[in-house]
């Protein structure tokens, strides 16, 4: 049954996977969401990877109380194992992991591209079809995103 804006996310997650965190066929890619987010906006991002070849896994944990650092004694020890092992990291949770030691981890391991996402559809929408808004970093745009790589906000 089509929900809000289906067709609109879809086509905001699919940009947003290709144009600008550019996942390539056979990464590996680390969606990770609290049970506070919206669970429609992860659904299509984790079908968008899908659709770009990437071996996606969703890691859907209970709301941690707190942000950053202070998420860590909440946090699943096999979720806490695994963000650094992947290429993408896709951080949809309303409770942030930014800044905790497992962020600090990934972001400097030389291999893990992560990007932290708004997660309700209306502003999935926005930054996902306009990328000089995403990349404004307020929304923690994935780190090193190219200016070139954005095709569609040249176009207008």
């Amino acid at each position: 049954m089509p929900k809000f804006m289906d067709l609109e996310l879809a086509n905001a997650c699919y940009k947003l996977m290709h144009d600008l965190i550019q996942v390539k066929k056979g990464e590996s890619v680390l969606i990770t969401v609290d049970s506070k987010a919206e669970f429609r906006v992860v659904e299509e991002m984790a079908k968008a990877a899908e659709v770009l070849g990437a071996k996606t896994m969703v890691a859907w944990h209970s709301t941690p109380k707190g942000y950053g650092a202070l998420t860590m004694p909440y946090l699943p020890e096999p979720l806490i194992a695994c963000v650094d092992k992947t290429d993408v990291w896709v951080e949809m949770n309303d409770q942030w992991l930014l800044y905790s030691p497992i962020w600090d981890k990934a972001v400097t391991n030389g291999r893990t591209r992560s990007t932290l996402n708004p997660p309700n559809i209306t502003w999935r929408i926005k930054c996902g079809t306009d990328c000089t808004l995403y990349r404004r970093g307020g929304f923690g745009g994935p780190a090193g995103i190219p200016e070139q790589a954005c095709r569609h906000d040249k176009a207008g």
